[in-house]
């Protein structure tokens, strides 16, 4: 058995389960945690509990920290980025004439890791 806690990063309705590293987290607490895509930032969904290790994983990454006032200020900072860059694609969309049904974007922590995507002809035909 091993101790995790579940994480949500907002942009999906998944759970992600972490070690919490020794420190002490409540629901709805903010987050830094590692991910494959770096540092990110996330809310504390479930309480800390222990789960059988063949259901998870591994290795688990870990709960970094407690997000501060300044992860905090950088997260909504990368909304806001986001919701510029989707501005930018729904025009360069239009410009161009190429309508797609689902795209977006993620920004990590640090902001330098922006994952956008775009539906092929394929996917389109196929909607």
């Amino acid at each position: 058995m091993r101790d995790v806690v579940g994480i949500d990063f907002f942009d999906n309705k998944r759970t992600y389960f972490f070690d919490p590293n020794n420190i002490n987290l409540k629901l709805n607490d903010k987050v830094i945690v590692e991910t494959e895509r770096g540092l990110q930032y996330g809310q504390v969904v479930t309480e800390i509990m222990s789960k059988k290790e063949s259901s998870l994983n591994l290795p688990l990454k870990k709960v970094i920290r407690i997000a501060t006032n300044e992860d905090i200020k950088k997260h909504n900072m990368n909304l806001r980025d986001a919701k510029k860059a989707m501005q930018e694609c729904e025009k360069l969309i239009a410009k161009y004439n190429s309508y797609n049904s689902k795209y977006g974007y993620n920004l990590t922590k640090g902001g330098d890791g922006t994952v956008g995507r775009m539906k092929t002809e394929e996917e389109k035909e196929n909607s």
